[in-house]
């Protein structure tokens, strides 16, 4: 965060001029602390939410603004957002898988799909199995059809 140089106060001219400070009815002392408050009390609000300007590193003391009151330029990201989204857009990308492991992820995949389809015959045969095996022990079964006319 930025930070403003402290104001300070000449005090060889305040006694100068005390006389005619009690003329006035008040202290120009008090005028001058007055003046070198809103520069302290700027002075902590720039450094806990200032920013400096990139182009012509002038301490601007309301975060809020996105312009310099200095130059009009427009406000960047911080530093750390800028660094975040060079990280992102610098990030190498994946690799092409080469060659050599496609065709070997091809062809375990052959392999399951030749697996599979054995399976899915193996599974086949035995339910043909059952059926004939049913077929034969129906004949000889003793339950009667009832619409038969015997």
């Amino acid at each position: 965060y930025c930070m403003e140089p402290t104001t300070t106060l000449d005090h060889s001219q305040d006694e100068d001029d005390e006389p005619h400070q009690q003329q006035d009815g008040h202290s120009q002392r008090a005028e001058a602390s007055s003046r070198a408050s809103p520069s302290s009390t700027s002075q902590s609000e720039s450094s806990s939410s200032g920013w400096t300007c990139e182009y012509c590193t002038f301490c601007n003391p309301r975060a809020q603004f996105l312009t310099c009151e200095m130059c009009q330029m427009v406000r960047h990201g911080t530093t750390k957002e800028r660094n975040a989204t060079t990280a992102v857009q610098t990030t190498p990308r994946d690799a092409p898988p080469s060659q050599a492991r496609v065709n070997h992820a091809s062809q375990e995949d052959s392999h399951e799909r030749r697996l599979i389809q054995e399976r899915f015959q193996e599974m086949l045969q035995l339910q043909r199995e059952m059926e004939q095996s049913l077929q034969f022990k129906s004949p000889s079964s003793s339950i009667v059809p009832c619409c038969s006319s015997a």
